[in-house]
């Protein structure tokens, strides 16, 4: 700490009749009473003048970062006093030029910035959470959620550097050769990681993109379905609907091909298939299933339902009903309702649906044979077919 600052020099003006060192004592425990007294004026400041104003604004923003840096500021008021007190002994004998007046003045510079660093924390902690706490919920955004304590800690780490590298720098230490050092490290340690640094940047990647979000509803590659239950730096986590948590790592969901049944709304479409016998009327079929999907109160007019005869089965004809629902939640619970009144149905009106069914036709098989299948009632005892008869 300079001697010829305006502090020192009125405090060297008022107590100029003592002299050395009894002057410098003196006038060092003076400023430590006064750094007390300064750190308690501004914790009193705060309290009964400045948060009573900011209790009267709109914002809560004012309230957030004096509350937060209420501590942190008087604590560097009080170094900072305590730092041109400890700057004054450091100049004059014994002290002047001693490797102690040395250490002490470098280790009240660095409570000084240590405390100016905290204060800087402080501040962007208060931003972070009013932020959090005001902005992000009215904008209900998963992106704010997700970045914002990150940039938060990337800032805390920041302002923690040039702390350290003030320090160092007052200290006579070679930065430049630290950071090139770290620097080297840091790709050392990239290298290494280079799978979790992956799967952070495709993290990154999801969130700002937004392909799927938490709580939508997902298809893996794979046809496994589940709900997005969260997305970390490293993984993104499915909730299966056996109640399994799928843990993926993110740079294979950025690879794959997803399927989001959420976007771009909850809207889904469900699909009824069934078969009828040959001798039905195919006409009155589709109009019952038609009737069917209709009648569901969780069935949407629009788009409307439709049903198609798709194909001609070994043993039906294949009729395929389709409807949307407005929320995929529903999917199964209506597919099931659908298929239970369709089938009502059906029995009401005499449409059969068949089951695959075959005739086996048994020739030139030993007599002991035949009595057994005969007993056993799969097919009547009598003689085989007759050669080039049709076979089955």
């Amino acid at each position: 700490m300079p001697a010829s600052t305006p502090v020192n020099l009125w405090f060297s003006e008022q107590f100029s009749w003592l002299s050395g060192w009894v002057r410098e004592t003196v006038i060092t425990v003076l400023l430590v009473v006064m750094a007390f007294a300064l750190a308690r004026l501004v914790r009193g400041l705060w309290r009964r003048v400045l948060l009573p104003v900011a209790r009267k604004t709109p914002t809560q923003l004012d309230i957030t970062l004096l509350s937060a840096t209420e501590v942190p500021l008087s604590r560097a008021v009080f170094y900072l006093a305590l730092y041109v007190a400890a700057g004054r002994l450091a100049v004059e004998p014994p002290l002047a030029g001693s490797v102690f007046g040395r250490i002490l003045d470098g280790v009240f510079f660095a409570l000084v910035v240590a405390a100016t660093s905290r204060l800087a924390v402080a501040a962007a902690g208060g931003l972070t959470r009013w932020y959090l706490a005001e902005v992000a919920r009215r904008t209900r955004s998963p992106l704010d959620e997700q970045f914002v304590p990150i940039i938060s800690k990337v800032l805390v780490l920041v302002i923690y550097f040039i702390g350290a590298t003030v320090v160092l720098a007052r200290f006579n230490i070679n930065v430049t050769a630290l950071v090139t050092t770290a620097g080297v490290a840091s790709l050392a340690i990239a290298l290494a990681a280079q799978a979790t640094l992956s799967n952070m940047f495709a993290g990154f990647t999801i969130m700002i993109d937004r392909s799927y979000r938490v709580g939508d509803r997902i298809q893996l590659p794979d046809g496994t379905m589940g709900d997005v239950y969260d997305i970390g730096l490293r993984a993104t986590k499915i909730l299966s609907f056996d109640n399994e948590l799928i843990i993926i790592p993110n740079r294979e969901m950025v690879a794959s091909r997803i399927i989001n049944q959420t976007y771009p709304d909850l809207r889904v479409k469900v699909r009824i298939r069934v078969g009828v016998s040959y001798a039905t009327d195919i006409d009155r079929a589709k109009q019952v299933l038609l009737e069917t999907c209709l009648a569901h109160p969780k069935v949407l007019k629009d788009p409307a339902p439709g049903v198609y005869f798709t194909d001609f089965g070994d043993s039906s004809l294949n009729l395929l009903a389709i409807c949307w629902v407005e929320d995929y939640r529903d999917r199964f619970s209506v597919q099931d309702e659908l298929n239970t009144a369709v089938k009502k149905r059906f029995d009401e009106e005499g449409i059969e649906i068949p089951f695959p069914q075959r005739d086996l036709h048994l020739r030139d098989i030993p007599p002991e044979l035949a009595g057994r299948v005969a007993r056993a009632g799969a097919v009547p005892a009598g003689p085989a077919p007759p050669p080039g008869s049709p076979q089955g």
